[in-house]
């Protein structure tokens, strides 16, 4: 497409215990041809609570190649917040659970609206990168750009997309785009 694309890949737990992944995830970059600054690792809560200092160590080794690394389904897991501070994350992507109760009946609005704004908060004092997974209507996305999130994913956009048809969806898209291969298209809404 002539667009440097960032491609988002989700990392099992137990993938990042391996004491060979940074050699891995190093060998499929000179495999594939993607520059470290094209590959996106998305972590679970549950992954980095694992042998704490080793996985510590893994994801600063792999920052230092120059890869984005990102805490997925955040809000789900063992949320710790002070691990936000002292992990070398670039970015959260709060959970599409979150997102979804925006729409739902009675108190849950309410209750969705307090959990993302002070997950934004947080991460606004953290200088993160918020993603909002899982917008489906233009009313969900309304309310989370109101909030200040400035950047979504969801089927609002686009469903998942085999290979095949993907460059051509990224050539329809305009201005920055984000490839996930077993998510949604992410985008920035501001």
């Amino acid at each position: 497409t002539g667009r440097a694309v960032r491609v988002a890949v989700n990392v099992a737990p137990l993938q990042l215990a391996q004491p060979d992944f940074v050699d891995v995830v190093t060998a499929a970059l000179k495999s594939t041809g993607v520059s470290a600054g094209q590959l996106e690792l998305e972590l679970t809560e549950g992954a980095l609570l694992r042998d704490s200092q080793t996985v510590q160590q893994t994801l600063r080794t792999l920052q230092h190649l120059g890869l984005a690394l990102t805490i997925d389904d955040f809000g789900t897991g063992y949320s710790s917040l002070s691990y936000l501070r002292d992990l070398p994350i670039s970015s959260i992507k709060i959970d599409r659970s979150f997102v979804r109760d925006l729409s739902a009946p009675r108190r849950a609005p309410q209750y969705a609206l307090a959990l993302i704004e002070a997950i934004l908060t947080v991460a606004q004092t953290l200088d993160l990168q918020v993603v909002a997974e899982g917008i489906e209507t233009q009313a969900q996305l309304d309310v989370v750009r109101d909030l200040g999130c400035h950047v979504g994913q969801g089927f609002y956009w686009s469903r998942p997309l085999p290979p095949h048809e993907l460059e051509a969806h990224l050539r329809r898209t305009p201005g920055p785009g984000r490839a996930e291969a077993e998510e949604q298209s992410a985008r920035r809404i501001n």
